[in-house]
C-alpha cells in the first residue's frame, strides 16, 4: 500500500491522536511550521487537480450521492454523519467458511473513509493484508462510509451501503495506511473491527476461531503502533540500526554481530557483558516512549504477530521489517547501558519504564520463534501486564499461541458461556485428558475475582500481581503424569504426598512498603535471616535433609533457583549468562549482607562490588514483591504468594512441577462420613522439594538437576516436556534425560512414557510399595 501526506497537526504542534507519553513534552514540533508545510501540500494538490481534470478516482460521486466521499481537501466536511454504526452485515456462510474482507478507496488524508466490504473463503481468497491495532477508546467514534460500489474484478459485493462506527485510533490507521493510487492497485485488508458483526455474539466466536488462519494466510500483516509521536520516528531509525546488528537466537537466548558489522564500531553492540554507551539520554527517552505504547500492551497482538508470515511495523509513516524489531527487543533486554545525561531527563522513573518497556516487547517477540508455544501452566504469568476487556479472552486470544497438544483439546470459543465455565472447562479438559496439573502453578486464592471458579482453577482473566518466575527445570512431582478424577460441580480428586504444614509466614510488605530502594531489600533479608548468627561459619550451618548449607539454600530461595550454575551441563568451558549469578557469586554477596552492622557498610562497597550488589538486591526485590517467605514445622523454608497462612500444607501433587499449598475446607459438620476438602492456596517455591524429592528422595551429592541448551551433543527430541533438563552426575560425567529411568533407578516401574506429549504412567500401587506417602486430595 502507498502511503498518504501527514496529517495536520493541531494548536499544540502534534497529531491530537495519541496523548505525550507521562507527562513530558520533550520534543513538540513548531506548530507553525507543520502548518506552512500542510499548506504548500494543499497548493500543490490544487494545481495538480486544475491542471489534470480526471484527477481523483475513477467514480462519479454524484452517482452514488456521496457528496462528501471524494470531495476536495480544500472542502469542509459536512458534519451530517451518523454517530452510531447503521450498516447491515449480510451474513456469513458458517458452513462455507466465509469471513469478509475490505476494500478501502483511495483518498488524501482529510478525507473521509469509504471503503467496500465483499466476502471470501480460505479456498477463494485474493491475496490480502491483515491489520494489528489497538481499538482504542471507545469515546469520539469515527463514521467509515460503506460504498455501495463494485469493488475491481469483484462480483460479490454487498450492496448495502451505510456507515459503521470504528474507533478513532483505527481511524488514524486507515488515513495513514490507505492508498491514493488508481483502484487497479488495490489490495483487500483483514480488519477485526469492520470484517466482524461485533453485535453478532454467534459470528463473532466463529469467527475469532478463524482469526489463527486468517492472520496466518494473510501476504503481509501491517503491525500499527500508531502515529508519529515522541519522536517516534527516531526511536524507529534506532531500532532499524540495532536489529540490524545483530542476529538473536531466541532458541538458546543468545545473540551475536552480523557477519558485516563483526568487525566494525557496531561489533561489540551483541555483547551482553559490554554497556553500549549512549552519548545524550534522548535516544533513550524516545525507545522508553515508544516501547511503552499501548499497542504492546494488548493482549490480541501475540497472536496475530505469531501466525503472520510476513510482518511490517507501522508508525506514522515509517515501516519496519518485523525481524528487526525482534532483534532489537533482544538487545534491549539484556544489553546494559550507559547515559550522559546533562540535563536530568534520564530519571529513576525513566529507568523503570525502559524496564517496562523491554518486557513488553520482550513478551511479544520471545513468542515468535518456532518451537515457542504458550501453556496453561504459565498463562496468568504470560498475559502479566497486558490488557483485554472481555475475561473470556484471557484463554481466545491465545489460542493461536498454544503447544499442539492442547490445541487438540477442542477449545473453541464460545462467547455465550460465562468466564467461570469457560476457565473450569479448560482446566478439567487439560487435567483430565494431558494428564496435567502445570495449572496449578497460576492459582492464586487472593486472585480469584470470579463468582464460582473452584479454588484450583486460575482465575486466568485477573492480573498476576507477582513477577514471573523462570520455569524450573525439573519436576517436584519427579515427572509423574497426574492421577485425577473430575467429579463434577467443581469438585477434582487427585493424588499427591503431603510434605509439611506452614507453622510462620513472613510477608514482605508487612515489614516495608517496597519501591526498589536496595536498602529495603537489604532490611527484609536480614529481618527474615534473624536467626542467622553473626559469626555464621558456612561449614557448620546446613539445611536438615537438603545437603545445602543455609547460605546455600537462601540464595537459592531468594533467587528461585535461577542461578548461572545450571547451564554448567558437563560442556567442557563455561557458559557466559552476564544476565545471571552464580550460586558462589550470590553467597558472596549474601554473607556481605549477613555480616553488615548496617546498610551504610553495604552502600560503601567498592564500585564493582556495589554494581553487583545493586543487581543482586533488585533481582531479589522484584521476585519477593507480592510474596511471603514461610516456614514449615519441619524447618523448610518456601516462599509463596501473599495468600499463604499458617496451618496450609506443603503437598507435590501428582503432574504438577511445583509443590502446591492447601487449606483444609470447613465443614457445617451435618455429616462426619463426608470426606475432607482442602482448597488450594496457590503454588510455592521449597528448599529441598523442588527436584522429586517427595517421590525418589533427596538427590545423591554427586548429582544435581541442569538445563543442557547450549550442549550440541543432546538430540533436541531429548527434551522433558518440551523442558531442555537432565540430571546430571558430575561424578561420572553422565547426564540423564530420560525421567522414566530415573525411576526405575529408584525402583519405581513405570508404565508408559511418551516425550511429546508428555505422559509419564506410574501406578499408585508402585509408588506405595517404595515407601511413598501418597494420598488422596479432594478439591474444591
Amino acid at each position: 500500500m502507498n502511503i498518504a501526506p501527514e496529517p495536520e497537526v493541531d494548536q499544540e504542534g502534534h497529531s491530537g491522536w495519541d496523548e505525550p507519553f507521562g507527562d513530558e513534552k520533550l520534543h513538540e514540533e513548531d506548530p507553525q511550521k507543520e502548518q506552512k508545510e500542510q499548506s504548500e501540500k494543499r497548493e500543490q494538490r490544487e494545481k495538480k487537480r486544475q491542471d489534470e481534470p480526471n484527477w481523483g478516482p475513477v467514480f462519479d460521486r454524484r452517482y452514488y450521492g456521496l457528496s462528501t466521499l471524494f470531495q476536495h481537501p480544500s472542502d469542509e466536511p459536512s458534519g451530517l454523519l451518523p454517530a452510531e454504526t447503521t450498516y447491515k452485515y449480510k451474513p456469513l456462510d458458517a458452513f462455507q467458511q466465509e469471513f469478509r474482507l475490505v476494500y478501502i478507496a483511495p483518498a488524501e488524508f482529510e478525507d473521509d473513509i469509504a471503503i467496500w466490504i465483499v466476502h471470501d473463503r480460505f479456498d477463494n481468497a485474493p491475496e490480502y493484508f491483515a491489520l494489528s491495532y489497538v481499538w482504542g477508546s471507545q469515546e469520539d467514534p469515527q463514521p467509515v462510509i460503506v460504498h455501495a460500489c463494485w469493488a475491481p474484478d469483484r462480483e460479490d459485493v454487498d450492496p448495502n451501503h451505510n456507515i459503521i462506527t470504528v474507533t478513532r485510533n483505527l481511524d488514524v490507521a486507515l488515513r495513514h495506511l490507505r492508498d491514493r493510487e488508481e483502484p487497479e492497485e488495490w489490495i483487500p485488508i483483514w480488519i477485526d473491527a469492520i470484517c466482524i458483526d461485533q453485535q453478532n455474539v454467534a459470528e463473532r466466536s466463529q469467527q475469532v476461531a478463524f482469526m489463527g488462519e486468517i492472520y496466518r494466510n494473510a501476504e503481509k500483516t501491517y503491525v500499527w503502533v500508531g502515529p508519529f509521536a515522541d519522536e517516534s520516528d527516531e526511536a524507529m531509525e534506532w531500532i532499524d540500526l540495532i536489529g540490524g546488528s545483530i542476529d538473536v537466537n531466541w532458541g538458546n537466548e543468545s545473540m551475536k554481530s552480523t557477519d558485516l558489522l563483526e568487525k566494525t564500531k557496531y561489533g561489540p553492540m551483541a555483547d551482553a557483558s559490554v554497556p553500549f554507551e549512549f552519548e545524550w539520554p534522548w535516544p533513550l527517552l524516545d525507545l522508553c516512549h515508544f516501547t511503552n505504547r499501548e499497542y504492546f500492551r494488548r493482549l490480541w497482538v501475540r497472536q496475530e504477530v505469531k501466525l503472520s508470515q510476513h510482518k511490517v511495523l507501522a508508525c506514522g509513516f515509517k515501516q519496519l521489517d518485523w525481524d528487526l524489531f525482534t532483534g532489537f527487543a533482544r538487545w534491549m533486554a539484556v544489553k546494559p547501558y550507559t547515559c550522559v545525561d546533562k540535563y536530568g531527563v534520564w530519571t529513576k522513573e525513566m529507568e523503570r519504564k525502559y524496564k517496562v518497556g523491554s518486557d513488553l516487547i520482550s513478551n511479544i517477540c520471545a513468542k515468535m520463534y518456532d518451537g515457542a508455544f504458550l501453556t496453561f501452566d504459565r498463562l496468568r504469568f504470560d498475559n502479566s501486564k497486558l490488557n483485554w476487556k472481555d475475561p473470556r479472552d484471557a484463554i481466545y486470544a491465545n489460542l493461536g499461541l498454544l503447544a499442539p497438544e492442547y490445541r487438540e483439546l477442542g477449545i473453541e470459543p464460545d462467547y455465550d458461556k460465562g468466564p467461570a465455565a469457560i476457565f473450569t472447562d479448560v482446566a478439567v479438559r487439560v487435567a483430565t485428558k494431558l494428564r496435567s496439573l502445570g495449572f496449578l502453578e497460576s492459582c492464586d486464592r487472593s486472585a480469584i475475582h470470579l463468582d464460582g471458579l473452584p479454588s484450583w482453577v486460575p482465575d486466568w482473566s485477573s492480573p498476576m500481581m507477582m513477577v514471573a518466575d523462570p520455569e524450573h527445570i525439573w519436576s517436584a512431582s519427579a515427572w509423574i503424569s497426574a492421577q485425577v478424577e473430575y467429579l463434577g460441580d467443581g469438585v477434582m480428586v487427585a493424588n499427591g504426598v503431603p510434605v509439611s504444614e506452614v507453622r510462620k509466614v513472613d510477608n514482605w510488605e508487612d515489614q516495608m512498603p517496597y519501591d526498589g530502594q536496595p536498602y529495603m531489600v537489604c532490611d527484609c533479608i536480614r529481618y527474615w535471616c534473624d536467626h542467622v548468627p553473626a559469626d555464621y561459619d558456612e561449614r557448620e550451618w546446613f539445611m536438615k535433609g537438603t545437603g545445602l548449607t543455609l547460605l546455600e539454600a537462601w540464595c537459592l530461595l531468594f533467587l528461585y533457583g535461577n542461578l548461572s550454575d545450571v547451564f554448567e551441563a558437563g560442556q567442557e568451558s563455561k557458559v557466559h549468562r552476564p544476565d545471571l549469578l552464580s550460586l558462589q557469586e550470590a553467597k558472596e554477596l549474601m554473607l556481605i549482607i549477613w555480616k553488615a552492622r548496617s546498610f551504610h557498610e553495604i552502600w560503601c562497597l567498592d564500585d564493582p562490588t556495589w554494581q553487583r550488589m545493586e543487581r543482586f538486591l533488585s533481582k531479589i526485590g522484584d521476585r519477593m514483591k507480592g510474596r511471603s517467605v514461610f516456614r514449615t514445622v519441619d524447618g523448610d523454608i518456601g516462599v509463596a504468594s501473599s495468600s499463604v497462612e499458617p496451618g496450609d500444607v506443603v503437598c507435590v501433587l501428582l503432574g504438577c512441577p511445583v509443590p502446591v499449598l492447601l487449606t483444609p475446607k470447613e465443614t457445617d459438620g451435618s455429616s462426619p462420613d463426608d470426606p475432607k476438602q482442602w482448597q488450594v492456596s496457590g503454588s510455592c517455591f521449597v528448599v529441598g522439594w523442588m527436584d522429586g524429592e517427595a517421590i525418589t528422595g533427596p538427590l545423591p551429592e554427586s548429582c544435581r538437576t541442569v538445563d543442557w541448551r547450549y550442549r550440541k551433543d543432546i538430540p533436541p527430541d531429548d527434551r522433558i516436556n518440551r523442558l531442555r533438563c537432565g540430571l546430571l552426575n558430575d561424578e561420572e560425567g553422565t547426564l540423564e534425560t530420560n525421567p522414566s529411568k530415573v525411576l526405575q533407578d529408584c525402583g519405581i516401574p513405570c508404565i508408559k512414557y511418551e516425550r511429546e506429549p508428555h505422559l509419564l504412567e506410574v501406578s499408585p500401587d508402585a509408588l506405595l510399595r517404595v515407601g511413598v506417602n501418597l494420598q488422596q486430595f479432594r478439591l474444591v
